[in-house]
């Protein structure tokens, strides 16, 4: 699943994968900035 961000150059892959043999999913995040000015991301997403 690809988020497209409106206001900025900013696109997010959301990727899941099950792993049926332990019951888990597994979940991971790809940020892309697609412009030309440098973007810090500050703070991190947790699964709590």
């Amino acid at each position: 699943m690809t988020l497209k961000d409106s206001y900025s150059p900013l696109e997010v892959d959301l990727h899941y994968k099950v792993i049926p043999e332990g019951g888990l999913i597994e979940r991971w995040a790809v940020v892309r900035n697609l412009g030309q000015v440098h973007l810090d991301i500050r703070g991190r997403i947790d699964s709590d």
